[in-house]
């Protein structure tokens, strides 16, 4: 009996052993950085704004396994204080503002905690928030489109026309993310809400988004306009 009893005893030691690693596994193959078309992210029934814009604008920069799963609710350490962050990041504001409610500190905080700390390992904060300013900076999408003679017109646009243009500019494969207008409206076209880039786990290139992680537009969507 007193066996049995240091059997379990083992198993339940390595059952803890191996939760408390699963929690603190911050390994991750690349990151998805997450770009919001605010008309179409506004335009969503969940979704309130303050003052939307005719922008591309942050959303998050998520790590994830080559399978597409996401890293989350890593341990690590809490975000440093607002105005730190932005004396450090000048342009952080207009790059990743709030545009639910205009707390901007406590959106990045609650991007930070839930995906931020898992790239700790790679990133520390400041190049965190960095990062994602530099990208939309280097890369404009709504010019890339532009470009293409793609514009937000309240018209639809062609998945692969989309995809293409972006592709042409990062010479890698992006994401479409869609949502439709109302809840249930299946009648209602879907619209563009999303872009994600991804790049390596430095966040250094460019890299093709993990073939899991299929796009969810159709082959025909809105390009929403305010």
């Amino acid at each position: 009996m007193r066996n049995l009893s240091i059997i379990c005893l083992s198993f339940s030691l390595l059952f803890l052993i191996f939760s408390i690693t699963m929690v603190n596994d911050k390994s991750y193959d690349l990151l998805k950085i997450v770009v919001q078309w605010q008309p179409g992210m506004c335009s969503v029934p969940t979704k309130t704004c303050v003052k939307p814009k005719m922008n591309f604008t942050m959303h998050g920069i998520w790590p994830v396994k080559t399978s597409g799963k996401s890293m989350i609710h890593c341990n690590g350490c809490s975000l440093i204080p607002e105005q730190q962050l932005i004396d450090a990041v000048p342009n952080l504001i207009a790059y990743w503002p709030d545009v639910g409610k205009g707390d901007h500190y406590k959106f990045w905080e609650w991007e930070w905690n839930n995906h931020g700390k898992c790239s700790e390992q790679q990133l520390k904060q400041v190049d965190y928030f960095k990062l994602a300013c530099q990208t939309l900076h280097d890369h404009d999408i709504l010019g890339i489109l532009n470009q293409s003679h793609i514009f937000p017109n309240n018209q639809e646009v062609n998945r692969a026309d989309v995809t293409q243009a972006i592709q042409n500019k990062i010479t890698k494969v992006p994401l479409l993310i869609c949502k439709k207008k109302a809840v249930n409206a299946t009648t209602q076209p879907d619209q563009l809400v999303e872009v994600i880039l991804c790049k390596d786990k430095t966040g250094g290139s460019f890299v093709n988004c993990p073939e899991k992680s299929k796009p969810n537009c159709p082959d025909k969507f809105l390009f929403s306009k305010l």
